[in-house]
């Protein structure tokens, strides 16, 4: 069944895609019952009341809307309005993602500096392409380099059926967050059926890596003789002492008789 325009719109506003992508959703029709049917969409989402957006972006949308407007709905002023009501920085907001007939929801911090509580833009790259060629990811066991949000590695146990997931980072802030993405706010990993895998949380530090006791290379979750390991990193290095960490990590796991295959999706 082809989407509505509207219907496209909220799937682009629930995680938070660029606005004038939102808004190009309409086309040129912003007409008054356009505007009021997009604001009852958004006030009655489930989604979006669970997880919501943040006012600053969701006014944003709005603002842009209206100025693409000639005649504005009640609706949509009163709607604008009630984004100015509440905290101007809001530090927690939620991303929503409808993938395959999952819902995946990450909950994203607005701080300056936490890296890895925000989303970066190669893991909705990979996420998409774990997606799109999920059969490849069948039947092994995925490690996730700074996992930060870990939409890669949910959407791999959501859609690809691996042996096992393990989402890795250093910073404990980064690794709580994990761990209520994983059981508060994504259904299908609480209810851990046969069609899906449960993700596991680990601590990671690329520095201090040791190839003989570092626990994620040794986790009982993982122990899979007849399956490969296959380690997935997107956006996590930003400067050289971090690429140098990284490659030592790698190394420390090719030693294991393990492939390591480095891939460059575009850019």
């Amino acid at each position: 069944k082809e989407m509505s325009n509207m219907s496209i719109a909220m799937v682009e506003l629930r995680r938070a895609c660029k606005i004038d992508d939102v808004v190009a959703c309409f086309g040129e029709d912003f007409c008054v019952e356009n505007q009021i049917e997009f604001i009852k969409l958004i006030e009655n989402d489930l989604v979006l009341k669970k997880f919501p957006l943040p006012q600053n972006y969701l006014r944003r949308v709005l603002v842009a809307i209206l100025d693409r407007c000639q005649d504005i709905s009640d609706e949509l002023g009163e709607a604008l309005a009630a984004t100015f009501q509440g905290v101007e920085e809001e530090e927690i907001s939620y991303l929503s993602y409808r993938i395959m007939n999952h819902n995946i929801i990450l909950r994203c911090y607005n701080r300056q500096n936490e890296l890895g509580l925000r989303l970066w833009p190669a893991a909705e790259m990979v996420a998409a392409y774990v997606a799109t060629e999920n059969e490849k990811f069948e039947n092994v066991n995925i490690i996730e380099l700074g996992a930060g949000l870990g939409l890669i590695g949910i959407v791999a146990a959501n859609v690809a059926k691996p042996k096992s997931v393990i989402l890795t980072d250093c910073d404990e802030t980064v690794l709580r967050n994990l761990r209520f993405v994983i059981e508060d706010c994504n259904v299908s990993q609480q209810n851990n059926t046969h069609e899906q895998t449960m993700c596991h949380v680990e601590f990671l530090d690329w520095t201090s890596f040791d190839n003989h006791s570092n626990a994620p290379f040794t986790n009982a979750a993982i122990q899979h003789a007849d399956a490969p390991l296959l380690v997935i990193a997107a956006d996590c290095v930003y400067d050289p002492l971090a690429a140098h960490a990284l490659a030592h990590v790698l190394a420390q796991i090719a030693k294991k008789k393990q492939v390591v295959m480095l891939q460059r999706l575009s850019g």
